[in-house]
C-alpha cells in the first residue's frame, strides 16, 4: 500500500490519464470557439452580398418596365411619316428591355399602325 506523498502521486497519475483522454475534445472545442467570429464576420458579407445583388436585380427590373412602358406609350399614338425613326427606336426597346424578338410582320404592323391598347391591364384569365 503506497502510503502519503505516494498515494498523491498516484491519484495525479490517474486523474492525468483522464484528463489526456479528454484533451482532444478540449482542443477541438477551443478552435471551434477561435473560429466562430470569424465564421460570423463571412457569414455577415455573404448575406451582405445576397442582399445587395437581389436589390440590383429587383431595381433592374424596374428599370426595364418603365423602359417598356416608353416604348408602348410611343406606338400607341397614331403613326405618322415624320415619326418612323421613333417608333423604330420604341419597338427596339420594348424587344430589349421584355428580351422578346418581333419578326418582320410584327414591326411592320407597330410601324403602320397605332398599338390598340389603351386601357388596363386585366389578369390572364380574367374577364
Amino acid at each position: 500500500m503506497l502510503i502519503g506523498h505516494e498515494q498523491a502521486s498516484a491519484k495525479m497519475t490517474n486523474n492525468d490519464a483522464g484528463l489526456s483522454a479528454v484533451e482532444p475534445e478540449i482542443r477541438r472545442f477551443r478552435a471551434w470557439v477561435e473560429t466562430a467570429p470569424v465564421l460570423a464576420v463571412i457569414a455577415t458579407i455573404v448575406v451582405g452580398c445576397i442582399t445587395v445583388a437581389a436589390q440590383y436585380i429587383a431595381s433592374r427590373r424596374a428599370l426595364d418596365a418603365q423602359m417598356i412602358e416608353i416604348g408602348v406609350s410611343v406606338l400607341r399614338a397614331p403613326p405618322k411619316n415624320e415619326d418612323t425613326s421613333i417608333r423604330h427606336w420604341a419597338v427596339d426597346i420594348i424587344e430589349k428591355y421584355s428580351e422578346t424578338h418581333f419578326n418582320d410582320a410584327q414591326r411592320r404592323a407597330f410601324m403602320e399602325n397605332a398599338m390598340p391598347f389603351g386601357g388596363t391591364v386585366r389578369p390572364m384569365g380574367g374577364s
